[in-house]
């Protein structure tokens, strides 16, 4: 999966900051693990302190960005694979991630799925950037 990740983030360009800003409140100081780095620019000058890689215990991370693996996976992995980011924000942080433009009501109806709502999407170049902040108490997964 780490592989597919990283063929993504070699095609798309990075993103900008006015595009972020729309979507994204400022967060002078707060803490964003990016696995999509080409995000961590334009983060950063909205103020984030950028971390890759195990954020340290006691941060609240008030964004994780990601891009969405190339391959084109099941449903089921699509959720996980948000399920796990969004696992890692504070209530209320804001998972932000990068697929191509042709997935757009897919990654929407995913994000609400996994409990991220409101949903905001813009296109940008070939990608769209979905934004969703983590609910106080996300969605309990049905298991019936």
């Amino acid at each position: 999966m780490l592989s597919s990740v990283l063929d993504s983030l070699r095609a798309w360009p990075a993103v900008r900051r006015s595009a972020l800003s729309t979507l994204i409140p400022s967060g002078e100081g707060q803490v964003a693990r990016v696995f999509d780095l080409k995000a961590a620019p334009a983060l950063r000058a909205l103020g984030y302190r950028i971390v890759r890689g195990a954020a340290e215990p006691s941060a609240a991370l008030a964004v994780v960005a990601a891009a969405k693996p190339s391959r084109r996976g099941t449903t089921t992995d699509d959720l996980d694979f948000l399920r796990t980011l969004a696992a890692e924000l504070a209530p209320g942080g804001f998972l932000l991630l990068r697929a191509p433009l042709r997935e757009r009501e897919h990654i929407a109806a995913a994000f609400l799925h996994v409990g991220l709502s409101p949903v905001s999407q813009m296109a940008s170049r070939r990608s769209v950037l979905t934004v969703g902040p983590r609910l106080a108490a996300p969605f309990a997964r049905d298991e019936g």
